[in-house]
């Protein structure tokens, strides 16, 4: 990849790390703590922020912290959103990834804490990315208060209810914890309750190409979303996925998808599964692929900005237990 394409790629996944829906539309009632904890999406100063971004992406080179070749996806977001609080001039970043220990035990780790000049305030952001497949099912077991359970991220081990309960229930409290508020002192902030509690949790969720999915409790009604299926259900002569062409998506551009159209890379979906179904035959872990033609709405698809997907092995299964 060319200096070039980097930059490139950079300002596209930047600007969908910050503008992109939220996966969650409320968090409110959702931590077992009395605590309020809110999108970064719902602050004040968030229109400017992306007014902001829009400016930023005028960059010509990349900052040192972004130039190392392979990160670990989550950490990539945290660096995206790491650029974006430290060249926004309506907030102070203070501290990132800042640990909190108790005798040489980590108890958790700050994702960000930073200044808001609007509010005058002192806020801490956490923040991740996800991508969850969302369990088939043609009875009512998923029309319950919570059914979070039912979605795993592709590995199979990571699960939403998992996940969320993690953020709101101790990522979110440890400042309100001795430690935590210790930590906090060092960077001058004595008045905890004054500290704002902020979430950005974005992602796709991945509805299953046949049977029935409810989409989670308390999904953002807007959030991003695309379709998952078993290789032998693509084989199918009659699915409307052979209008596409496709891409196989490595996982550093699971993000923004204005840079994946490489038309000499394109695939009928013959061809995908004939590549998707070698792969397997090594590492069964499931693929992303994304649609490069122009596009129309698969049935049930709700918002998405192409048409993405997921493939699993045949024998793949969810470990909702």
């Amino acid at each position: 990849m060319t200096d070039n394409q980097r930059l490139k790629k950079f300002h596209a996944d930047l600007f969908w790390a910050v503008t992109s829906p939220d996966l969650m539309a409320d968090f409110t009632g959702l931590s077992k703590q009395d605590t309020t904890i809110d999108s970064i999406t719902l602050a004040p100063h968030f229109t400017d922020l992306k007014r902001s971004l829009l400016q930023q992406l005028k960059i010509d080179e990349l900052p040192a912290y972004l130039q190392t070749p392979k990160f670990r996806l989550g950490v990539y977001f945290e660096k995206l959103w790491h650029f974006m609080l430290e060249n926004y001039p309506g907030v102070d970043l203070l501290a990132h990834n800042l640990p909190v220990t108790n005798n040489s035990r980590t108890l958790g780790e700050f994702d960000f804490i930073y200044y808001c000049h609007n509010r005058k305030r002192p806020v801490h952001l956490e923040v991740a990315v996800k991508f969850y497949l969302g369990l088939e099912s043609n009875g009512d077991e998923l029309n319950g208060e919570n059914n979070w359970h039912h979605w795993v991220g592709p590995g199979g081990k990571d699960r939403l209810d998992i996940k969320l309960l993690r953020m709101l229930n101790h990522q979110c409290q440890l400042s309100q914890t001795p430690d935590g508020q210790a930590m906090l002192a060092t960077l001058g902030i004595d008045n905890i309750e004054a500290i704002v509690q902020e979430i950005c949790l974005k992602g796709y969720f991945f509805y299953p190409l046949s049977g029935t999915c409810r989409e989670p409790v308390s999904a953002n009604q807007q959030h991003l979303s695309g379709f998952w299926a078993r290789l032998g259900q693509l084989k199918n002569p009659e699915s409307e996925l052979h209008n596409y062409q496709w891409l196989i998506l490595p996982k550093m551009s699971w993000f923004s998808p204005e840079c994946n159209h490489d038309k000499t890379q394109q695939l009928s979906l013959n061809m995908l599964c004939e590549q998707v179904n070698h792969r397997f035959e090594t590492n069964p872990f499931p693929i992303m692929v994304q649609a490069t033609s122009d596009r129309t709405q698969l049935k049930g698809e709700r918002t998405s900005a192409s048409l993405r997907g997921f493939i699993v092995p045949d024998n793949w299964q969810m470990n909702v237990t």
